[in-house]
């Protein structure tokens, strides 16, 4: 209530306010440049504050009201957090443009048999379906986009990620659809439950909905 009631003193009077929130990498890099842009464009008096990080991290930040709102995948039910999701954020394999998947244009877990594979921070959506076996196998596990990029730069290996957390500004790296079984991730935000949001961070989040709302359109 505190916060809410400052939060609107400082939108009435044009004074300086703040709003926070953490995301994952995928969603600070590709989208919140041009939402918090339009934001600090419309709100000249208000301070932004963006933790980026793991999705642990962004539950961690907004389980205990460090920030107003988070943006990540949700690996399951958090106490005192509720979740909207946004998006749905497919799977698929990442490889250098000489690995023998990479010339294919979609792929069958099945033809991922025998391939040696990377784990990341996000191979545990693959937990519970038909391509588990394939983490079985893995005998390496990288958390870094860095050092993943790297590693899959050697042209040995490939790793499963979501379509958003690939760096399309990589040209030696391919990302290819997986299907059968299609698997993805649910985007969204974030909130403390029963901790009602400031002005600044509904504009802020309504102006994040509507980001979201082109990128599917036009995808």
């Amino acid at each position: 209530h505190d916060r809410v009631a400052a939060g609107l003193d400082d939108l009435a009077n044009q004074r300086s306010g703040t709003v926070s929130l953490a995301t994952v990498p995928s969603i600070a890099r590709r989208y919140m440049p041009k939402v918090l842009n339009q934001f600090l464009t419309s709100h000249p008096n208000v301070e932004v504050s963006l933790h980026d990080g793991p999705a642990e991290l962004v539950a961690e930040l907004v389980q205990s009201g460090q920030v107003d709102f988070g943006v990540s995948s949700l690996w399951g039910p958090i106490p005192d957090v509720d979740f909207e999701p946004l998006l749905e954020d497919q799977i698929g394999v990442v490889c250098h443009n000489t690995h023998p998947l990479a010339l294919a244009k979609q792929l069958r877990w099945q033809d991922l048999i025998g391939q040696p594979m990377i784990r990341n921070g996000t191979s545990r959506l693959l937990e519970g379906t038909s391509a588990a076996a394939l983490l079985e196998d893995s005998r390496v596990y990288i958390t870094e986009m860095i050092s993943l990029v790297a590693m899959l730069e050697t042209g040995t290996s490939y790793t499963p990620l979501p379509r958003l957390a690939f760096e399309e500004g990589y040209s030696s790296l391919s990302f290819i659809p997986l299907l059968d079984p299609a698997v993805a991730r649910s985007v969204g935000i974030l909130r403390q439950r029963g901790v009602s949001a400031t002005p600044v961070a509904v504009e802020v989040m309504t102006l994040l909905r509507n980001v979201l709302r082109v990128y599917m359109t036009a995808n």
